[in-house]
């Protein structure tokens, strides 16, 4: 089949460009006087990375170097989403998932990602760190943000799942990795203070309960 065409390739600007055009750099500097500066970026480690995730992290080491060659005291942070599903279990027709980091599936890959950051360290000098989702779910004000939403869960529930109007707050049994999916079987108990010293996921699971038996 022909088409016509002028042969021509274009390049419109897309998204933020249409603000910052050619001058990201410079857009960041006037916007962010801090002397240090994180640059988060986010993979889901489910196979060797591939062609957009190198690009993207080519981007962000690139960008890191560009920023701390005009002062800046640059890192790049990579976010791993290790609680993405490893496996999916039906139990009473309630869908049920194991998360990557429970069945270790994410182990299989991770040494990739860090041959890839360390290459990209070493054409750049930006260094980096990798934080998991524990990590992430350990910060003092997490806490807080997850007190809200439970707080708020009526509101949200309907906002977010028109359908069952349940916000999926996925706990996972700690004796055999199974967190409900959709939150059907979660029950909040009752709404309790959540305490900045109070670790997360001890938090959590003293006002929700999750049920995968009979």
């Amino acid at each position: 089949m022909k088409i016509l065409r002028d042969n021509e390739v274009h390049y419109p600007l897309g998204g933020g460009f249409y603000v910052f055009k050619e001058k990201y750099v410079e857009y960041i500097l006037n916007h962010n006087p801090k002397s240090d500066i994180k640059i988060s970026i986010g993979a889901q480690p489910n196979g060797s990375p591939h062609f957009g995730t190198i690009t993207t992290f080519s981007l962000a080491f690139s960008l890191a170097q560009q920023l701390k060659n005009k002062g800046k005291n640059v890192t790049i942070l990579l976010e791993l989403v290790d609680t993405a599903v490893s496996e999916d279990h039906d139990v009473n027709n309630i869908r049920y998932q194991k998360s990557r980091s429970y069945t270790k599936e994410i182990d299989k890959y991770i040494e990739h990602y860090k041959e890839l950051l360390n290459k990209l360290r070493s054409y750049s000098g930006i260094s980096f760190e990798i934080r998991r989702q524990s990590d992430f779910n350990s910060h003092r004000k997490i806490s807080q943000v997850i007190g809200k939403i439970i707080k708020e869960r009526e509101k949200i529930g309907s906002l977010l799942f028109p359908e069952s109007k349940i916000i999926a707050l996925r706990v996972a049994c700690p004796q055999c990795g199974l967190a409900d999916k959709h939150g059907k079987k979660m029950s909040m108990l009752k709404i309790i203070q959540l305490t900045l010293s109070a670790p997360i996921m001890v938090g959590i699971q003293l006002i929700l309960i999750t049920s995968h038996k009979n």
